[in-house]
């Protein structure tokens, strides 16, 4: 796992020595829910899931636009009612897109997106998390371009490549990565304000309590890989699996490796390979070679292959081992929904 965000990091500090803008003060900081992604552009351009990358290219826009920022997140709201009708929520869902919200089906049920339902039990108050990014930040609405350059000719002609370790590293730089920098915080501004649509239409009556991105930009320097950050403390949930009760976590410490002030939490649990004892990176051969418990051993190119479970200590981590925080209460889950 190390080694394959390593190797990430490699690509981007050769391509700004390259060019001559590479600082001092480039890092990736890995959080408790450090994992690999499940993106095929993330994964082989080697961007990880629960992490923030700061890219010092002194002070000149500079973006690799296989991180693919899509500005992923949650919205997590109290309810007012809940009857547990799970009959009216469903039939809900399969309306969407005649809503005309400017969302798509997909949008709610891709790859980990969800919608959850959890519970106070001792204040017997109910609560809900839409999971999700959409469609129309990867191919872009109105004027605004997408970000997805895979899904867009906007940016034709405008993204730089740089060969390394065998591979094509693609980026923007100058005024095309404000541009995209720029689109970008349309897009996440869109993304927010849709989100709280989509709450008051299938839960009426709802209060928003945390609205936020984990996947995109923390400033022009910082990604955010499935990792909320902040200028200032604040509270939000810790997504784990359905088999795991929901930690709500206060965030009162900022991390002290970043030039700007940032107060980080992970986004969830992060990954697991089942029965793993150890593994080694080959970034010559770009292979990996993992032992399992019992002996057995494995050589693969792609390690999202290998079965997993998520990780359920990352709130326990983020507390007691670096004292980010404290975990304010733990919600029961009731329902999730992936339709």
């Amino acid at each position: 796992m190390k080694e394959y965000a390593i190797k990430g990091m490699y690509k981007i500090h050769s391509c700004l020595n390259e060019i001559g803008l590479l600082g001092e003060n480039s890092k990736l900081v890995a959080l408790p829910d450090f994992t690999f992604s499940r993106s095929d552009y993330r994964f082989k351009a080697g961007f990880p899931y629960g992490s923030l990358i700061y890219i010092d290219s002194k002070d000149v826009p500079f973006i690799p636009i296989e991180f693919r920022p899509n500005c992923c997140g949650i919205i997590f709201i109290e309810l007012s009612d809940y009857q547990r009708d799970i009959a009216q929520i469903t039939d809900k869902l399969s309306k969407i897109e005649k809503q005309k919200l400017n969302v798509t089906s997909d949008d709610l049920r891709r790859g980990n997106h969800f919608i959850g339902i959890y519970k106070n039990e001792l204040r017997q108050k109910y609560y809900a998390i839409i999971h999700n990014s959409f469609e129309f930040v990867k191919i872009g609405y109105g004027e605004i371009p997408g970000l997805y350059t895979d899904k867009t000719n906007y940016w034709e002609g405008l993204i730089k490549k740089h060969s390394v370790v065998n591979e094509t590293f693609s980026y923007l730089i100058g005024k095309p990565a404000a541009d995209y920098y720029a689109a970008y915080l349309e897009h996440e501004k869109h993304s927010k304000e849709l989100r709280i649509e989509l709450a008051n239409y299938l839960f009426e009556d709802c209060a928003v309590i945390f609205n936020e991105t984990h996947e995109g930009f923390f400033s022009m320097n910082t990604i955010m890989l499935g990792t909320y950050a902040q200028k200032a403390p604040f509270t939000c949930p810790i997504m784990l699996s359905s088999n795991d009760s929901l930690p709500i976590f206060e965030i009162r410490k900022a991390l002290p490796t970043l030039p700007d002030e940032v107060f980080a939490c992970p986004h969830g649990g992060g990954y697991s390979i089942l029965h793993l004892a150890s593994g080694q990176y080959n970034p010559t051969q770009n292979i990996y070679t993992v032992q399992f418990q019992n002996g057995a051993e494995m050589t693969m190119s792609d390690l999202r292959k290998l079965n997993f479970d998520y990780r359920s200590n990352t709130a326990i981590i983020w507390a007691d081992t670096y004292g980010f925080g404290n975990v304010t209460e733990l919600l029961a889950t009731i329902s999730n929904f992936k339709i």
